[in-house]
């Protein structure tokens, strides 16, 4: 009967940290902000890095982000790392669609790619002004 107990137990924390993301690698957060609003230490997280999973499917396409948390304000700020390639990668060499405003971001990420091939740029919610 113990044993019973102590797998509903084990079950229960899981499914808490799959309702609650902390940004680690097996349960990672969708963006930065949502690890600040979870979180369960009085001060709120420390500034750093974390795992995210923008489209919250499997943990195996999560990535390492780092987090910035403004706890004054209430702000998380959610920076992607350049990978070698982006860093080389030209911006002037784009060329910008008269149709669209976004055209940049995608096109960068087409081109080059930044270890997120796996992830829907839109996927990522942009952080509050």
């Amino acid at each position: 009967m113990r044993r019973l107990y102590a797998r509903m137990e084990t079950l229960d924390n899981a499914v808490k940290n799959y309702r609650r993301p902390i940004g680690t690698q097996s349960f990672p957060a969708r963006h930065c902000q949502e690890i600040m609003e979870i979180s369960k230490a009085p001060m709120g997280p420390v500034s750093g890095e974390y795992w995210i999973d923008p489209n919250l499917g499997s943990s195996r396409d999560a990535f390492k982000v780092d987090c910035r948390f403004d706890h004054d304000s209430g702000i998380a700020k959610t920076c992607v790392p350049a990978t070698a390639a982006s860093k080389a990668f030209r911006l002037s060499s784009l060329k910008k669609p008269e149709s669209s405003s976004a055209w940049w971001m995608s096109s960068l990420i087409q081109e080059v790619g930044n270890g997120t091939e796996r992830v829907s740029p839109t996927l990522i919610s942009p952080v509050r002004p």
